[in-house]
């Protein structure tokens, strides 16, 4: 599934567009026109069909978009052994990596179809997009030890991300969501704090009131190698490259 045949993106694009055409108009940017809406009152209000989409998204794809230079960054920090994916709920992401022709294992404790119905922001009932084992945090990463970890909008307040993180022996674990958001747990993050060094850190498709990010990880402390690599340099992108053969314990 290339970015051409990526559904959540085009749904995403096309909410994002609608939303543009009801903005109030200024002397330096004047409202576009909606042709669906254009002889609606609403132009300038907030619309709910934004909202809606975001929900819709969530119920059928999953939380976290990705686009082409997230998909690019992943495939750089994947490795030889590609990925484990950790809480992949519809493996709609896990598809969209595979057809880019990242190596990905995609794992869940709980498969789509026997997800519970929570809320009207959760996906309940949906097939998954791409073949998941059925395991939790700690168990997915120990059993694929070799392999870089992935973690892609873990559920808010939820322990999982924080144990497959402890669990985890890797150099390298890749996070698409909200630092100290909605996503995870203090826990979680505070290990991020404490014991690993963000080197890459870039802007994903968002929603509104949203603010995801891709970011990656390398364990503290760094070896010699991969440290005269990764001298951070200031900005978003740090001076770093991932390093072409990672020792794993």
């Amino acid at each position: 599934m290339s970015e051409s045949e990526h559904p959540l993106l085009d749904l995403w694009r096309a909410a994002l567009e609608h939303q543009r055409a009801h903005v109030t108009p200024t002397l330096d940017r004047p409202a576009l026109q909606c042709p669906a809406c254009v002889e609606s009152s609403r132009c300038g209000e907030p619309l709910p069909e934004f909202a809606n989409a975001h929900r819709t998204a969530i119920s059928r794809y999953g939380c976290g978009i990705l686009d082409a230079p997230a998909i690019a960054a992943i495939r750089e920090w994947a490795g030889h052994a590609g990925l484990v994916e950790v809480g992949a709920g519809t493996g709609y992401n896990a598809r969209l990596l595979d057809a880019a022709g990242i190596d990905i294992i995609a794992t869940d404790a709980v498969l789509p179809r026997e997800a519970p119905e929570q809320s009207a922001w959760q996906a309940t009932g949906q097939a998954a997009y791409a073949p998941i084992e059925r395991l939790d945090a700690a168990s997915a990463v120990r059993r694929y030890p070799s392999r870089t970890l992935l973690l892609i909008w873990p559920s808010y307040n939820d322990s999982f991300a924080a144990r497959a993180l402890h669990a985890y022996t890797g150099d390298v674990a890749i996070y698409v969501g909200e630092y100290r958001g909605c996503t995870a747990d203090d826990d979680f993050h505070d290990a991020l704090d404490v014991e690993w060094e963000r080197v890459l850190r870039q802007p994903v498709p968002t929603w509104a009131d949203v603010s995801d990010h891709l970011e990656i990880y390398s364990r503290r402390p760094l070896t010699a190698a991969f440290a005269g690599a990764c001298a951070t340099a200031g900005g978003i992108r740090m001076n770093c490259a991932p390093p072409a053969d990672r020792s794993r314990t």
